[in-house]
């Protein structure tokens, strides 16, 4: 059980992370706290699990990636068999077990859309599994993974709160591909956490704040902060919502969908044959009912635009990894 010091110290390592040499002593005068007591509960937090990472969240669609979310009807006596080969591709960041028919749903980024389309037609040889959707992404609306906890009960945070975008004057910064995969890196537990990416670039932890800057500015960095793990925070289910809805109507549904605080991931993809859906959130809630319960509102709010929806709540998380930046590849969280 969280209480208010863990609270208040997650929001701080979540939204508001500082880029300085020292992090964990800003925040400890922040939060009136010594750096000791400070580095000592992000390591429990870290050890049971609340706490996934703590780093550079990258934007594979900034760096050129092409992505898709792939679903598969996997009878469930292969489920472990067939999880295990799609896992083991690099190009799988996340894999997820739903009740649907179409129950293993992963997503899977290449550097070009022939080679992702490769790669999932090899998979597809590779498990034996005919029905098989590719749903390429056309544009994202909304990904923002963060949690607000300092009001009740859990849930999604609907705005962005990033004080580290700005860059000194006169600092010329060029990031590649290299420099992208060490800013990457997660935080190790030490006092000055930025020393390994300064040390694997060759230059001061300053440099490497500065550079962090600058990846948030030009947007190839989401944000940087605490990755919290959802189901330990109280969020315990969660749902993939495949919304039927008119090429006309996506970007004014959209629009609402991505104002609902507990939805945090709005996209558009093509829709496939026998699967006529367009649009897909993600909605995170304490439980099956709450979740009905924001679906609901939103139909209520926009529901003579939708045609048609499948809620999938996911069944089992089968993997979660971080891209590699430095690769098209995943290091483990």
């Amino acid at each position: 059980m969280l209480d208010k010091k863990d609270i208040r110290l997650l929001a701080q390592l979540q939204d508001h992370f500082p880029l300085d040499p020292q992090p964990y002593a800003v925040i400890a005068k922040r939060l009136h706290l010594s750096p000791d007591t400070v580095l000592r509960k992000v390591s429990l937090l870290r050890k049971k699990g609340i706490i996934r990472y703590i780093g550079a969240v990258i934007d594979t669609k900034r760096i050129g990636l092409k992505s898709s979310l792939v679903a598969m009807a996997v009878p469930s006596v292969r489920v472990k068999e067939v999880g295990a080969i799609i896992n083991s591709y690099p190009e799988v960041t996340h894999n997820y077990l739903r009740d649907d028919e179409y129950n293993m749903w992963f997503t899977i980024s290449s550097a070009t859309d022939a080679k992702r389309a490769a790669l999932i037609r090899r998979i597809r040889r590779d498990t034996g599994i005919v029905k098989c959707l590719d749903l390429s992404t056309i544009n994202v609306f909304k990904i923002n993974a963060r949690f607000s906890l300092d009001q009740g009960a859990p849930q999604m945070r609907a705005g962005m709160s990033d004080g580290n975008r700005k860059v000194s004057r006169g600092i010329r910064i060029r990031i590649d591909r290299q420099v992208l995969a060490a800013l990457a890196m997660p935080l190790d537990g030490s006092d000055r956490p930025f020393r390994a990416i300064a040390l694997r670039l060759g230059c001061s932890e300053r440099t490497v704040t500065q550079l962090l800057a600058a990846g948030l500015e030009k947007k190839l960095i989401r944000r940087f902060g605490a990755v919290l793990d959802h189901y330990k925070i109280g969020l315990k289910t969660n749902a993939l919502v495949a919304w039927r809805v008119s090429r006309a109507d996506i970007a004014s549904v959209a629009k609402v969908m991505c104002r609902v605080p507990n939805i945090s991931h709005c996209y558009w993809r093509r829709e496939q044959p026998g699967w006529p859906y367009t649009l897909y959130t993600m909605v995170h809630s304490s439980d099956r009912r709450q979740c009905r319960a924001i679906l609901t509102l939103i139909l209520r709010s926009i529901g003579h635009t939708i045609e048609s929806m499948k809620i999938l709540f996911t069944v089992r998380e089968l993997k979660k990894t971080r891209f590699n930046a430095e690769g098209i590849g995943a290091a483990r969280c």
